[in-house]
């Protein structure tokens, strides 16, 4: 059975590789819509390494 930490990291590994497709296919038309793809996925990035930051350290010691 898959655990919350499987689930929801995958959920985010889905959601960037969507948006690295649509940057690679060619289907962000302005400048404007490309920083924002970028942006997106510069916040999964952090939020996904605030995330596993956040369960080992409550994983090891049991405080943040």
């Amino acid at each position: 059975m898959p655990t919350f930490d499987n689930v929801f990291l995958a959920a985010i590994d889905q959601i960037r590789q969507s948006h690295r497709e649509a940057l690679i296919g060619g289907s962000i038309k302005t400048m404007e819509d490309y920083k924002k793809i970028c942006g997106y996925l510069m916040g999964l990035d952090a939020a996904e390494t605030e995330y596993k930051r956040l369960t080992s350290a409550v994983e090891e010691n049991d405080s943040l």
